[in-house]
């Protein structure tokens, strides 16, 4: 639990300090001290998970996405045009094997037709 205390206006800062309860501090210097010992790992951050890449070791190639969305995300054609994702899934499976349920989810979507012959 982080409490702040009341902003400055001594023409310091906006705010001093956090203050933290003995929990967070000793979660904190956990963290601290894996840090520093393993500092090949990347900081974690708490933003929604997208995949499981941030669970894979450095330098392992990413897993085949398993949807259609999660290509989208990928290709970061999230607000793309209908006709640039297609275009995108096309290019991607011209020279990447689709998993039988990314198959799948190609059909659910009606997207079958951009499978290359």
């Amino acid at each position: 639990m982080v409490s702040w205390n009341a902003p400055a206006h001594d023409g310091g800062s906006d705010m001093d300090e956090p203050k933290y309860d003995k929990a967070t501090l000793a979660l904190l210097r956990e963290q601290a001290k894996i840090r520093a010992e393993h500092p090949e790992r990347p900081p974690v951050t708490w933003s929604k998970f997208w995949d499981d890449e941030c669970f894979s070791p450095p330098g392992t190639p990413r897993p085949a996405p398993q949807t259609v969305s999660g290509l989208i995300n990928r290709l970061q054609l999230s607000r793309a045009t209908q006709a640039e994702k297609e275009s995108g899934i096309r290019e991607w499976l011209a020279s990447n094997e689709p998993t039988d349920y990314f198959r799948r989810d190609l059909e659910r979507k009606g997207l079958l037709h951009l499978l290359p012959d």
